[in-house]
């Protein structure tokens, strides 16, 4: 959703057991509480922590985790003194009841995002049959009941269109840690009447605990979800509509949840048969890869979200994104990958060598063991993989037929991550600064290329199925398209170093 939403509460709001007029103000990133008294007040940090009120209306109100304004204070007008603070709450929540953030009890939680009616494309669920259909009698006699009040001859004869709503249970169901993950067709219908048939429907996720679960823990599977949401639709998304069950309370009387400090634009648009495995038309395949994605979330998470801070800037290309891209791999697991062969003989023995030389002299130079220990580390990295061996290990694991398609993938790499290095360290590569910049989009994308790959497959994503369909929209096929007419260029781009590198080179004597 890219419009901004306000929504205002007015009435009382508790602060250590007293009661103080206050509103509430919900609009995206500038909400605020403010709090009015006749009476001097404080507000210390387990307050902050959540903030309980009831509005004019009856409706619970709990501002959690609130950071307080520099405007705080008293104001004085003919003789009337006013005590007041401004706060800032990161998370609203509001309905029949009230909720405290560290208690364990969350049942489910309820959300949608703008492109699950596509990611999730359910053919089947709405339909129109038009062709001549010999309809059970009983269906007859409810149509012709509805229309008892109307002349005889309109009860006759015509042509019926049928306009179905096949509810077919859950479109997927797989796993979590905690629970259940379901995303199901949220269906509002209007009766019929002479204006039309009214049917809207809203794709929606819903997290259930087998143990109920505090607000964090329950976000933090939310929002681990919507990370492969977004890779599988390649398209930034946001949190909408959140709702909470609470232990105890009717499943239709849920409280609703507002992040105020998010996100609230979304980009591009998701075609349902360019997302990488799609709920509806894949649903199995689906289910099955985003459990294993939850459940590998602890170890992984960190690497997911590293990664996701930038590919989901679409084609908003920026030099800290193509690091963000190389760094993710560094922090994937160990395990993820094989340890270098043992080396030779004499260069084991050099090392051990200058590894005993430099503790020498550290235990002689005991004031100098700040730069000795920097020695020791260097020496450490060199006998571990660097990044790069580490990506081009990752690309290793890919499918032969991948490798086919892009047989220079390994040369592309080897740029990508020298070019990282020299926006990170300054290290010199075979392209000029101005060449380094230009390629930063087409180095960017390649390392999120492998990441995203070789993540899908490791929790089990059919790439041979994904690989045979023909659509030409997805991010990924566009990449694989465009891929040796990249590398044209790259060579050209090193050409035009080597020559500039020729011609600078001092004659020869």
């Amino acid at each position: 959703m890219n419009e901004s939403k306000q929504t205002r509460f007015i009435g009382s709001f508790t602060i250590k057991g007293a009661g103080h007029h206050g509103s509430l103000q919900i609009d995206d990133h500038d909400s605020t509480l403010d709090i009015y008294s006749d009476n001097f007040f404080n507000i210390d940090d387990d307050d902050l922590r959540c903030i309980k009120g009831i509005s004019k209306e009856g409706a619970r109100v709990s501002a959690i985790e609130c950071i307080p304004s520099s405007i705080c204070g008293r104001s004085s007008y003919h003789g009337i003194i006013k005590h007041y603070a401004t706060l800032h709450p990161n998370f609203v929540v509001v309905g029949h009841d009230y909720l405290d953030p560290n208690d364990n009890c969350i049942e489910s939680i309820s959300f949608t995002f703008p492109a699950a009616k596509n990611l999730f494309y359910d053919l089947g669920t709405f339909g129109h049959i038009r062709e001549k259909r010999d309809l059970p009698l009983s269906y007859i006699r409810q149509m012709l009941r509805s229309a008892k009040g109307s002349p005889r001859k309109r009860r006759r004869g015509g042509t019926i269109d049928l306009y179905y709503r096949w509810d077919r249970g859950p479109i997927i169901e797989c796993d979590h840690p905690f629970g259940k993950l379901t995303a199901w067709n949220a269906t509002a219908e209007r009766l019929t009447y002479p204006g039309g048939i009214s049917l809207d429907n809203q794709v929606r996720i819903t997290v259930s605990f087998t143990d109920p679960s505090s607000l964090g823990k329950s976000l933090k599977i939310c929002y681990d979800a919507m990370g492969f949401f977004e890779l599988t639709a390649q398209s930034r998304q946001i949190l909408d509509e959140i709702t909470i069950t609470k232990l105890g309370s009717e499943e239709f009387l849920p409280l609703q949840l507002y992040i105020v400090n998010t996100e609230t634009t979304t980009r591009d648009k998701v075609i349902p048969g360019d997302t990488l495995i799609n709920g509806g038309m894949h649903s199995e395949e689906f289910s099955s890869v985003l459990s294993s994605w939850l459940f590998t979330s602890e170890e992984r998470g960190p690497p997911r979200r590293r990664f996701s801070e930038g590919a989901r800037e679409g084609n908003n290309y920026t030099i800290n994104r193509l690091i963000s891209a190389a760094n993710s791999f560094d922090l994937l697991p160990k395990l993820d990958f094989v340890k270098p062969e043992s080396l030779p003989e004499k260069v084991q023995s050099l090392y051990n060598e200058i590894e005993s030389k430099i503790r020498l002299f550290k235990a002689e130079n005991i004031d100098l063991g700040e730069y000795v220990q920097r020695l020791l580390n260097n020496l450490g990295h060199s006998r571990s993989l660097n990044l790069r061996a580490k990506i081009l290990q990752k690309w290793d694991s890919t499918p032969p037929f991948l490798k086919e398609k892009l047989p220079r993938m390994p040369e592309a790499i080897v740029f990508s991550v020298n070019c990282r290095n020299f926006f990170v360290h300054g290290a010199e590569f075979k392209l000029s600064r101005t060449d380094a910049h230009e390629f930063v989009p087409f180095f960017t994308d390649t390392l999120e290329f492998v990441f995203s790959v070789t993540e899908l497959t490791y929790c089990g994503w059919d790439i041979g199925r994904w690989n045979k369909d023909a659509y030409s929209s997805s991010p990924l096929k566009n990449y694989m398209r465009n891929f040796s007419m990249n590398m044209i260029q790259l060579d050209a781009g090193t050409a035009r170093y080597k020559a500039k590198k020729g011609n600078s080179a001092p004659p020869e004597s």
